[in-house]
């Protein structure tokens, strides 16, 4: 039997009642081993944060065969990625689940989140990072948060997931995994497990937290790309459709001069499917400018840690 540990990050899944609503507490586990590292609402949980909890696994990785961590939903996505580009070619499953109701109340789904993150942690085709909520088994870096209350909240974004629950029982999805190694390329580099055979795992110790994201509006002032490029390090800017900018405040000029100073990479605020910037003239006009990265199939919060660690 594999040795997993529990380390605690707050969120909703260890939220208890207070004066002024729910706010994180301690949670621990019976018949094994826990760490309260953190107890924090998720909203709270930032780049500083992925490294303090990459630490925690770094600390600990030698003793464990894997990891679950329990963390608030709002941005799970966000940490999930950030892991994933801190924590590069493990072997060992590092987890993260939570829950919608707090596990205090009777009819709260961290049991079953928890029950699963452990299971799946403890399977032989278990690795790298991962999302297990509500029966899912997600790619770390290609996640997102899709409801703010409902229990299915969380989905795998152009990627199958990698393992699914049926009756309780865990089914590893292998056929849908391998077929989507292409796709997950674009994504990271942990694109199953034999990619990841033979290769030296590596911690980061280190982030640029000076990287901006920019979601695009109809109306919006050039000023804020014009600030942005000139305060930031790295701009991801998510854009319309495959990836669309406007062109009547002279944005291609301002892209154009970001990208001669720093990474400017090309999101979409679309959920699937990713961006296209050779399908139409105002993607043409993005690709067409020395700098500009397309992001593809990859979300803005896989983007915005890859990118961090990069410019670290």
């Amino acid at each position: 039997m594999k040795n997993i540990l529990l380390i605690n990050t707050g969120g909703t899944i260890a939220s208890v009642p207070g004066p002024s609503g729910l706010s994180p507490s301690k949670i621990s586990i019976q018949d094994g081993d826990s760490v309260d590292l953190l107890s924090l609402d998720s909203t709270d949980i930032g780049p500083s944060q992925w490294l303090v909890i990459a630490g925690a696994v770094r600390e600990h990785y030698e003793r464990y065969d894997g990891f679950v961590i329990t963390h608030g939903t709002d941005t799970l996505s966000f940490t999930a990625a950030g892991l994933s580009a801190i924590i590069e070619n493990t072997p060992k499953p590092i987890v993260l689940t939570g829950s919608q109701i707090p596990a205090y109340r009777e009819d709260s789904d961290a049991p079953e989140n928890v029950r699963d993150a452990f299971t799946y942690a403890s399977s032989p085709d278990a690795f790298g990072v991962h999302v297990v909520f509500a029966g899912h088994v997600i790619d770390g870096m290609c996640v997102r948060k899709i409801r703010s209350n409902s229990r299915e909240s969380m989905t795998g974004v152009n990627v199958p997931d990698d393992a699914f629950f049926r009756d309780g029982e865990l089914v590893v999805n292998k056929t849908a995994r391998d077929a989507g190694y292409g796709i997950r390329t674009d994504c990271h580099s942990d694109c199953g497990p034999d990619h990841i055979t033979g290769r030296k795992t590596v911690f980061h110790d280190r982030l640029n937290e000076n990287v901006c994201i920019l979601r695009l509006y109809p109306g919006i002032r050039k000023e804020f790309l014009e600030y942005a490029y000139s305060r930031y390090d790295g701009l991801i800017l998510e854009t319309f459709g495959c990836g669309g900018i406007p062109g009547y405040v002279c944005f291609d000029e301002i892209v154009q001069n970001a990208a001669r100073t720093i990474p400017v990479v090309v999101c979409t605020q679309v959920l699937y499917e990713g961006t296209d910037l050779k399908r139409y003239e105002v993607g043409q006009r993005l690709l067409a400018l020395p700098g500009v990265r397309e992001a593809g199939l990859m979300t803005a919060e896989a983007a915005y840690a890859r990118l961090m660690v990069e410019l670290s």
